[in-house]
């Protein structure tokens, strides 16, 4: 028997096992994952008009079909790759919960909480990191459900649902296989330098916003000195730390790291400036997630996250974010007011030349 080294549970390879027709043959495999990918929008675009209600229908389509534009997710779909199969899992649970929300019946309450359940905890079946689309909906469920019986049922699912995984994860003594753990040194070291870089590339997908909004955001962080000096204060020691105990990344010092480390290695050929340069870019992308979580609950939660779990994660990288934190904004953070042709079309303009950029780098790089 062979040494499995995904890094993710092989969940997906036993639902094309069982209930996919196409696996005969790679091409057909390969055609059958390209047009579950492609449907992916579709399934998108109602999960938004649970929540988007009375926002045109183009716009909402249009916001949908964004998702396309991901570079990482047009990759997977065209390889068969395992990412997008638990990206499509986010959207019947989002589906799902908004109709819980609104739900009239008892029973048909509790079918939804069942469902939603199921399509969150599914995905961290096939994509570990997908655990945060569960603690999102738990926080927003305890934030709505003020019956007890309700809060109950919801966690006795969401248990029977982990228990396999907790199993598995027992077996293998750790959140991945034995190999792909070993290899990439998973929960054996603290890579502090990996927070700053998923500032960064969290921040990428704020790049619209922060267009959109840039005024009011300098604005409100200039008239609150006293909090600018705080996040300053604590900034400087998070670099002192980094100064005194540099993270030993092994062998894979020169992968990973986002679109910000790029960007450094192509400017910059002196060191000393690269670091000026990233420790720069690490100081406005945390200031710019701290000041929009700072009344955001569930931002900090994300936020938090993903920053305690970069810390084990060896190398990082982008398409670990990407399209992820694109709809986990469209999703959770965004509100009716940004819902606008104006608002989309420039998000279609970011992500269009976020896709150009990529094609062009990785084609240099391959020449």
């Amino acid at each position: 028997m062979g040494t499995f080294i995904s890094s993710r549970i092989p969940t997906s390879y036993v639902l094309n096992k069982f209930f996919n027709p196409f696996t005969y043959s790679p091409t057909a495999f390969l055609f059958s994952v390209f047009i579950l990918s492609f449907l992916a929008p579709v399934v998108l675009y109602f999960a938004l008009r649970k929540k988007f209600v009375g926002v045109d229908k183009i716009i909402l389509l249009g916001a949908s079909f964004i998702l396309l534009m991901s570079p990482y997710f047009r990759t997977s779909a065209f390889w068969a790759g395992e990412e997008n199969y638990g990206l499509i899992t986010i959207f019947p649970a989002y589906y799902f919960f908004y109709k819980y929300l609104k739900g009239r019946s008892d029973f048909i309450l509790k079918v939804n909480i069942f469902f939603f359940s199921f399509f969150s905890c599914l995905g961290v079946y096939l994509d570990q990191k997908l655990l945060i689309i569960t603690l999102i909906f738990l926080y927003l469920f305890l934030k709505n459900e003020k019956k007890f019986k309700n809060i109950l049922i919801y966690l006795i699912i969401n248990f029977i649902f982990s228990v396999p995984i907790l199993i598995l994860i027992y077996f293998w003594g750790n959140v991945t296989a034995s190999y792909d753990a070993a290899h990439r040194h998973v929960g054996s070291s603290f890579f502090l330098e990996n927070i700053g870089y998923s500032s960064t590339i969290i921040f990428f997908y704020f790049i619209p916003y922060f267009i959109f909004n840039y005024k009011k955001i300098i604005l409100d962080i200039y008239n609150e000195k006293k909090y600018f000096i705080l996040y300053s204060f604590f900034f400087f020691i998070y670099l002192c730390i980094l100064n005194y105990f540099p993270s030993n990344f092994y062998d894979w010092d020169i992968y990973g790291k986002g679109w910000i480390s790029k960007l450094a290695n192509i400017f910059f050929r002196d060191a000393n400036f690269k670091n000026i340069f990233i420790c720069a870019a690490f100081f406005v992308s945390g200031l710019f997630l701290t000041y929009i979580s700072k009344n955001n609950s569930l931002l900090k939660i994300i936020f938090l996250y993903f920053f305690i779990l970069s810390a084990f994660i060896l190398p990082l990288f982008q398409e670990y974010f990407d399209p992820l934190f694109f709809l986990l904004i469209l999703l959770f953070f965004y509100e009716k007011k940004d819902m606008n042709i104006k608002f989309i079309t420039f998000n279609y303009l970011f992500y269009i030349i976020f896709l150009v950029v990529c094609l062009f780098y990785y084609s240099q790089i391959r020449i």
